[in-house]
């Protein structure tokens, strides 16, 4: 089918810090919007993952997928990212497959080896081991989807059920290395990288190896890490970039290196919108950025950023579903 807008994603790390909704709110207003999304005809949502946080940042981003997926039907569950080192290989394996079996094999997984040594300490593991720990974890992955008995570090295991989609879910490497970037590429799995970085390493990589590399992509339309729709942007802003503030900061405050890194701490949330690290836009110019963008492209939206409160956020979803999402589409060149 051919495509009259971008790629449509919604995002959530579920931050919920002390000063807004609490999380029991924000968590079931994130499972209503995934399914409005899927309703609506988005491709995609995209949950990710932090241990020992002040915010309470998503921990457990496979409990929630499988939550979204018993109330939706088509659209597919990206895990971008799961910690995979602070994880036992053969129980990432399970959970994994029960949520491919449990969304009827709509799952996709990017792995990352994780960068906040304090996670490490919480979970008893040595983050010495990352790499070691990434390539053990996509070996036993692969085995362990088979359905078949195989040799895990001495004894026979097997893991059922299979998932659905043949093989398991699709897999990726997330990460802000070189290193990682030539890893991704000896496991054969897609690379994720954190800011595009590294793809031309991963892309030598699969060639000196003799593997197929993936075809050169046209350069994107420029997306705003965040984007929010209202009709009086000026209004919406003051309520909504204290939250998005306190996300880019966060974040800022996790890197080890900084231009490794899109997060820059800033003061003043007015700063987000000077650099375009934020956007509030009204419909009309929502959509202007998707023709921009383009059906070769992707759109997301962080509707509940730094915990936003939800009524705040499905003012701005539901302008997206009115006013964009039906003039995007009515305006793209019929196929003939």
């Amino acid at each position: 089918m051919d495509r009259t807008t971008p790629a449509l994603a919604l995002a959530f790390n579920l931050r919920a810090p002390a000063w807004g909704p609490p999380a029991e709110e924000l968590y079931a207003a994130a499972v209503d919007m995934a399914e409005w999304a899927d309703e609506l005809g988005f491709d995609e949502i995209l949950l990710s993952e932090h241990h020992v946080t002040d915010d309470g940042y998503l921990p457990s981003p496979i409990v929630m997928a499988a939550a979204i997926a018993s109330r939706t039907r088509r659209i597919r569950l990206r895990l971008s990212v799961v910690l995979a080192t602070l994880m036992h290989p053969v129980r990432l394996a399970e959970d994994l497959a029960v949520l491919d079996v449990l969304s009827r094999g709509r799952l996709t997984v990017a792995l990352g080896a994780g960068y906040r040594k304090e996670e490490f300490l919480a979970f008893g593991v040595n983050w010495k081991r990352r790499p070691s720990m990434m390539v053990e974890t996509v070996e036993t992955l692969r085995a362990a989807w088979t359905g078949e008995a195989f040799d895990f570090r001495g004894a026979r295991v097997r893991v059922l059920p299979r998932p659905v989609q043949p093989g398991g879910p699709p897999l990726l490497i997330a990460g802000t290395s070189e290193g990682a970037a030539r890893r991704a590429a000896r496991l054969g799995v897609g690379w994720e990288p954190l800011g595009g970085q590294f793809v031309a390493e991963y892309r030598d990589e699969l060639a000196r190896l003799g593997n197929p590399t993936p075809p050169d992509e046209a350069p994107a339309a420029a997306h705003p890490p965040f984007v929010h729709v209202a009709e009086n942007p000026a209004a919406a802003w003051a309520v909504v970039g204290k939250h998005v503030l306190h996300n880019v900061n966060e974040y800022a405050s996790y890197a080890r290196r900084k231009d490794l890194t899109p997060f820059q701490a800033v003061s003043d949330p007015d700063e987000l919108l000077a650099t375009g690290a934020a956007v509030v836009l009204t419909p009309p110019e929502c959509v202007d950025l998707l023709r921009r963008i383009g059906p070769e492209g992707r759109f997301r939206l962080n509707p509940l950023e730094g915990g936003i409160p939800p009524q705040t956020a499905w003012e701005s979803l539901r302008l997206v579903e009115r006013e964009v999402l039906p003039a995007v589409r009515a305006s793209a060149p019929v196929a003939t």
